[in-house]
């Protein structure tokens, strides 16, 4: 998840959302928190803030990996959702970009 600490990315998302930076905040502040809670139910997921303008999600297992892009149109557009094994090259590249995503991941946020 992009950092709600960083004005940076902040002011890069709000400028690409047409959103104030306090909205774009509590957007992300508020998802933490929901992620955060599920952590409850399930102790695997790991929630990274990192410093980086996002342009996809991934949401990754060890059999699976879900890739959402975002759209640069609009908010409300359909974008594309790939589903990979863990046999492919998406679901390498994308557990490559989670390792980078990683490394550069927030650790002031417990």
């Amino acid at each position: 998840m992009p950092n709600f600490k960083n004005d940076e990315i902040l002011k890069a998302l709000a400028l690409k959302d047409n959103e104030s930076k306090e909205t774009i905040k509590s957007k992300i502040r508020t998802t933490y928190k929901k992620f955060k809670e599920m952590q409850k139910y399930n102790a695997e997921l790991k929630i990274f803030l990192v410093d980086e303008i996002p342009i996809m999600t991934f949401y990754m297992n060890n059999e699976k990996i879900i890739i959402a892009t975002y759209s640069l149109i609009s908010k409300r557009e359909h974008v594309p959702t790939f589903i990979a094994t863990n046999e492919g090259f998406f679901y390498e590249f994308a557990n490559k970009e989670i390792e980078h995503l990683k490394i550069s991941a927030s650790k002031d946020l417990k």
